[in-house]
């Protein structure tokens, strides 16, 4: 009898626990393609901003002032304050800032769409620079959610440029699928109107208290549509990225059935998402603020630290070398805060594609390498043998050969035996 007490078997951990596959989004935020296509569309980003703000003539409702900014004069962190900050305050910039932050560069136009008290003007910002974000954001985070779950899923690496094409690709569907669910509240809200501007008579308050039950359910139909979109439009670019079809109507249809079907599994990886986000953006924010610092600091024993602190508070004087050599260094360390905010976003879609292949294997039973990749990318097949003819004279020797043969065999056996 085998004695196997001390076997020692491999656990499968992917079975087991499926949502270890965010831990790996950390570092795959971190990688150089991810984090360039994030940290170019955090430069594009507040152009939508202020392009709507011109057009329309004045400033509406500001974003988190997190997400903007306008000129080099304007900081993307406030570094100075997070060192003097208590705990609960940092967890809170850290959520604004993340996680968080990123989801309310979206939502928020949405929501200051649906607001019952915004203005024609109002309205129409939200409208502008909701339609800007969705364009900057379906090619770069589909090609950061195609890397994503070809790493994630396959363990396998796709180039930036492979990215971009396949995000240019589907930039279509990727546009049109966070659309999808609006359509069917525009829907809905065209007979609400038109019964709305009947509602100004006093007759018209009558027939719709007599049509109101109608409303109501015109109401709920709005409120699926917008619940589902709130809760499921993180899901739609990585489902575009990773499904063969990958078309608007699949990657609603898929978002929407894997939170429905599974909303606990979907707390889960978003808690856990947020707060390796949180822990995450703390690393990133000391790594970019000690790199800054410390070279503050290697410089203030040449210049003096007096001189230091006026080039780095900036300079009032508009003109000169020293004004010319300040925004220099202003735009160095530009690059360093974007790259620092473009991790969140660069976080925030990888995350959201390792989410959706966790829930996607917790409903359709699909597993995590199921991601589909065009034929270019498994390789040219091998070509096939080619056998080179022979030369005539060959073939004719050949066959005049086994002729010959042949004969010789039809002679023997037709030659009786000697019997003895």
């Amino acid at each position: 009898m085998s004695d196997d007490h001390n076997t020692l078997r491999n656990i499968a951990w992917k079975d087991l626990c499926p949502w270890f596959l965010i831990l790996r989004v950390f570092r795959l935020a971190l990688s150089p393609s991810v984090l360039l296509l994030a940290s170019l569309g955090t430069l594009l980003t507040p152009i939508g901003w202020g392009l709507a703000e011109k057009l329309l003539g004045e400033q509406e409702a500001a974003p988190p002032a997190i997400m903007v900014f306008p000129a080099l004069d304007c900081p993307l962190l406030d570094w100075s304050d997070v060192p003097q900050m208590r705990p609960a305050e940092l967890v809170t910039q850290a959520w604004h800032t993340n996680v968080g932050g990123v989801y309310a560069l979206f939502a928020q136009p949405l929501t200051q769409m649906l607001d019952r008290q915004a203005t024609f003007r109002g309205f129409t910002h939200g409208a502008l620079v909701g339609l800007w974000n969705l364009a900057v954001w379906a090619l770069f985070a589909g090609a950061i959610t195609r890397i994503a779950v070809v790493q994630l899923g396959r363990d396998e690496r796709v180039g930036l440029r492979d990215s971009l094409q396949f995000a240019l690709q589907r930039y279509g569907w990727n546009v049109a699928a966070p659309l999808f669910p609006l359509a069917g509240v525009v829907a809905c809200v065209i007979p609400m109107a038109i019964l709305g501007a009947l509602m100004r008579l006093d007759v018209g308050v009558l027939l719709g208290g007599l049509l109101w039950g109608l409303a109501l359910l015109a109401g709920l139909i709005m409120a699926v549509f917008l619940i589902s979109l709130a809760l499921g439009w993180p899901l739609m670019w990585p489902a575009i990225s990773c499904e063969e079809s990958g078309d608007a109507f699949e990657a609603f249809s898929r978002s929407f059935a894997y939170t429905l079907h599974r909303p606990l599994n979907y707390l889960l990886y978003a808690a856990i998402t947020v707060g390796i986000g949180l822990i995450g953006w703390l690393l990133v924010w000391a790594f970019a603020s000690v790199t800054m610092e410390t070279t503050y600091w290697a410089a203030s024993w040449g210049a003096g630290s007096a001189r230091v602190e006026q080039i780095a508070a900036g300079l009032q004087d508009k003109s000169g070398l020293l004004w010319c050599g300040t925004g220099l260094i202003r735009c160095c360390e530009l690059v360093v805060r974007v790259l620092a905010t473009g991790f969140n976003h660069a976080f925030f879609w990888c995350a959201a594609s390792a989410v959706y292949l966790c829930l996607r294997r917790d409903v359709d039973r699909t597993e995590f390498d199921e991601v589909f990749l065009p034929e270019e990318q498994h390789g040219s097949p091998l070509p096939s043998p080619h056998i080179a003819p022979a030369p005539a004279s060959d073939t004719v020797a050949s066959s005049s050969t086994g002729i010959g043969a042949e004969a010789a065999g039809d002679a023997a056996s037709d030659t009786p035996s000697d019997v003895n």
